[in-house]
């Protein structure tokens, strides 16, 4: 359940999932609140609740955030803090806090933003993701779009002299990765075509070997790598529209080169089709590792409220081929009923059997809307 009365915006969520085997029956749950203040800020919460026979599991998160499309009389700012700690059996656990502060400023000419998080190693969000733990992180995003050029048929450049994140290892203090990326030219033109030429910065401190296949292995060690990068987009709206991608440079202990391109084809304003193909050629001490990736993805549109979406994908290095099919129907403004279907060869592609797959799964989604 969710919806908005007043100031008040409420989600709820309770699901139960049945035994199956040595694993017991488990009640998920989770709640969420928000309260407008202003024009576009709020203060909320979340609770989150996992049960069974073996575990019970609890996340209390507190958030807040303040924005306005009228700082220095017509630009937009945004600053947003968030706290949360997780326990067992409803008592907060030791060494268990997370929290993130950001500020943003996204205009038209400067977009700025800066950010700062920690999560203690003993932060356990059993209905969550996490990335990693037991880490402090800081982050800056530094963009200039300058409307320059606008006679030569340029709508504005894409400059960016910096967009970092920082990850260190919170309990000693040391450096465990970074990634930055430089932009020093790029543009979007009127006709919609878009370049960007990029500049990147890796470092990862591994801390055990890092296996990449079941023959090649990197050694544990710290690793700067550097990569440069070309961009090029037409305007997705055309008949017929491409995206062209190419990276190069150090890959741990070798080099790798990514080329990628997607095109698409908008049949009409009711069907539209594109396919991705990614290439990736890996050049290491341990040995060579070349792997291609497809995906295709067909749309068609019935009117507004009808759509049905096929998505196909295929990924060389572990020869998994997957498709995904889903009906989209709008029966009233506001609510939805999706048929979701799925499936899952794991077989070499070779011998598979597309009317028998390794797994697949029906969902059928309902979302009804109540006014009162």
């Amino acid at each position: 359940m969710f919806g908005k009365a007043g100031k008040s915006n409420i989600g709820f969520v309770n699901l139960e999932e049945k035994k199956i085997d040595t694993v017991s029956a488990t009640n998920n749950t989770v709640l969420r609140y928000k309260y407008d203040i202003g024009k576009q800020s709020y203060i909320g919460g979340i609770f989150t609740n996992k049960i069974n026979n073996t575990v019970s599991n609890q996340v209390l998160g507190l958030d807040a955030s303040y924005q306005t499309s009228e700082f220095l009389k017509n630009k937009n700012l945004i600053l947003t803090a968030s706290i949360a700690g997780s326990g067992e059996s409803f008592k907060l656990s030791d060494n268990s806090l997370t929290y993130r502060i950001f500020s943003d400023y996204p205009n038209d000419l400067i977009d700025n933003y800066m950010s700062i998080a920690t999560m203690q190693e003993g932060f356990n969000p059993e209905l969550g993701y996490m990335q990693r733990t037991n880490y402090r992180s800081y982050s800056w995003y530094f963009r200039l779009t300058p409307r320059i050029f606008t006679k030569y048929g340029v709508r504005k450049m894409l400059f960016k002299p910096w967009g970092f994140t920082i990850y260190r290892t919170l309990s000693t203090g040391e450096l465990e990765s970074l990634w930055n990326e430089t932009r020093p030219l790029g543009a979007v033109f009127k006709s919609g075509e878009r370049f960007e030429v990029n500049f990147k910065q890796f470092f990862d401190r591994l801390d055990e070997n890092f296996e990449i296949t079941d023959d090649i292995t990197i050694p544990g060690g710290k690793y700067w790598m550097y990569r440069n990068e070309l961009q090029f987009e037409t305007n997705n709206s055309r008949r017929l529209w491409i995206g062209l991608f190419y990276n190069w440079g150090d890959f741990y202990t070798g080099k790798i080169k990514t080329f990628e391109s997607e095109t698409g084809i908008n049949i009409n304003k009711h069907f539209n089709i594109n396919a991705n193909y990614i290439l990736n050629v890996v050049s290491l001490p341990e040995g060579d590792i070349t792997t291609h990736e497809l995906a295709n993805y067909i749309n068609y549109a019935f009117n507004t409220k009808l759509n049905i979406t096929f998505f196909g994908q295929w990924n060389s290095l572990e020869d998994v081929l997957l498709f995904n099919f889903r009906l989209h129907w709008i029966p009233v403004v506001g609510s939805d009923i999706y048929l979701v279907y799925n499936t899952n060869y794991n077989e070499p592609v070779k011998q598979v059997e597309l009317l028998k797959p390794e797994t697949s799964a029906g969902i059928l989604k309902l979302v009804w809307r109540f006014t009162f």
